[in-house]
């Protein structure tokens, strides 16, 4: 299977399991450097910290896009803001923050290339209906311990 008809590269610590959808697994150099939209899915940890600085947003593709939806923290915010302002990145889609919330004066409230949601972007109704499937579950296993 085909992910949207596009070529797509993953990099983890460790290589992926099998799946049903086609993927390249690259170095996180790799990908940064031919990827045309660069999605971060990575908890943020000792090593993912600033895993996204000014170092890796320079081997990204000028005019490409960044989404992060794990953590604020795995992007260096000033470096993200310089990146959007002198043309290197062409966007960025947020849904976390460093530091979040975001002041009423930040950078990237003011910027026309960028997409921000407050830390809800995982909140569809599918997503909703199953926490409160798994809360009820929980709540039936322990009432009946």
């Amino acid at each position: 299977m085909t992910s949207f008809g596009v070529r797509l590269l993953v990099t983890s610590r460790r290589q992926p399991t099998s799946c049903d959808i086609d993927y390249e697994w690259v170095s996180l150099e790799s990908l940064l450097s031919v990827s045309d939209v660069v999605s971060i899915h990575v908890p943020l940890a000792e090593d993912t910290y600033h895993l996204i600085d000014e170092k890796s947003l320079a081997l990204m593709q000028p005019g490409s896009i960044l989404v992060n939806t794990a953590r604020g923290a795995i992007v260096d915010h000033e470096a993200l803001c310089s990146a959007l302002v002198n043309g290197r990145l062409a966007a960025a889609a947020l849904d976390v923050f460093d530091p979040e919330p975001l002041p009423v004066d930040d950078k990237l409230l003011q910027m026309d290339n960028v997409i921000l949601t407050p830390h809800l972007g995982g909140s569809t109704h599918e997503c909703l209906a199953e926490l409160a499937r798994r809360g009820a579950e929980a709540i039936v296993q322990l009432l009946a311990i």
